[in-house]
C-alpha cells in the first residue's frame, strides 16, 4: 500500500488518540464503539453486509449469507461458524478489484437454487472432496451419485477455474493463490484471519 493510502489510516489513528470514539461496555468481554465517519475521496464506494452477524463461535444451523456469498456447506445445510467469514473475504476481494461476481447464485431459481449454486462452485473450484458430501449425505445425494459424480441436475457453466483468472484477466498469481486459501469446499481447509494477515498478496 502506498504512502498516500497509509496516510488516511494515520489520520484516523491520530484522531482516535486525540478524540477517542464513544464506547459502551455491555459485558466484561464486549465493548461497543461508535463508528467514526470517514468520507471517501476517490474510487467507488463499497457497502458490505453479510446479513447474519452472530456473537460467539457457534456452530449455527440456519441459513446465512446473501446468496452470492453463500459458502458451499451453508447451501448443503450444514452448521457453520467463523470460516464463513473467510469465504466472504475472498469474494469481497474480487468485488473490490472490480471483478464480476464469481457466483451469480440466482435466487429466482426456486427449488433449483442449490443445484445452480453447486454447479457454479464446481466450475470454479473443481469437484468437492468426498468429505464434503459426507457432511450431509442425504442432501448431497440430490446432486451427486454414490461415487461423488455430479448428477447433471443443471449443467456446469463455463466460468473457468480460479487458476484461469490469472491468464484471462491478467491477475497476479499471488492474488489467485490468496483466493484459493479463502474459497475452499471444506471449512477446516480454509485459512484463518490470522494466517491471511501474513499472506504474500496482502503483505505485498
Amino acid at each position: 500500500m502506498d504512502d498516500s493510502k497509509n496516510s488516511a489510516f494515520k489520520d484516523i489513528e491520530e484522531s482516535e488518540i486525540n478524540d477517542p470514539s464513544a464506547r459502551k461496555k455491555v459485558s466484561p468481554d464486549r465493548t461497543i464503539y461508535l463508528s467514526r465517519a470517514i468520507l471517501p475521496k476517490e474510487g467507488p464506494l463499497k457497502l458490505s453486509d453479510f446479513g447474519e452477524a452472530r456473537i460467539g463461535p457457534g456452530p449455527y444451523d440456519y441459513p446465512a449469507m446473501p446468496f452470492q456469498y453463500r459458502a458451499p456447506y451453508v447451501t448443503l445445510e450444514v452448521p457453520w461458524s467463523y470460516p464463513v467469514d473467510i469465504w466472504c473475504v475472498g469474494l469481497t476481494a474480487c468485488d473490490l478489484l472490480g471483478l464480476d461476481m464469481l457466483f451469480k447464485a440466482d435466487h429466482t431459481a426456486g427449488d433449483m437454487y442449490g443445484a445452480a449454486h453447486f454447479a457454479e462452485l464446481i466450475a470454479v473450484l473443481g469437484l468437492p472432496p468426498a468429505a464434503f458430501l459426507e457432511l450431509n449425505p442425504e442432501k448431497a445425494a440430490r446432486f451427486w451419485d454414490q461415487e461423488g459424480k455430479w448428477k447433471d441436475v443443471v449443467p456446469i457453466p463455463k466460468i473457468g477455474m480460479l487458476e484461469s483468472l490469472e491468464g484471462q484477466l491478467g491477475l497476479p498469481l499471488a492474488f489467485v493463490k490468496f483466493l484459493r486459501r479463502t474459497l475452499t469446499w471444506m471449512p477446516n481447509e480454509r485459512a484463518t484471519a490470522k494466517e491471511l494477515l501474513e499472506d504474500p498478496w496482502l503483505k505485498g
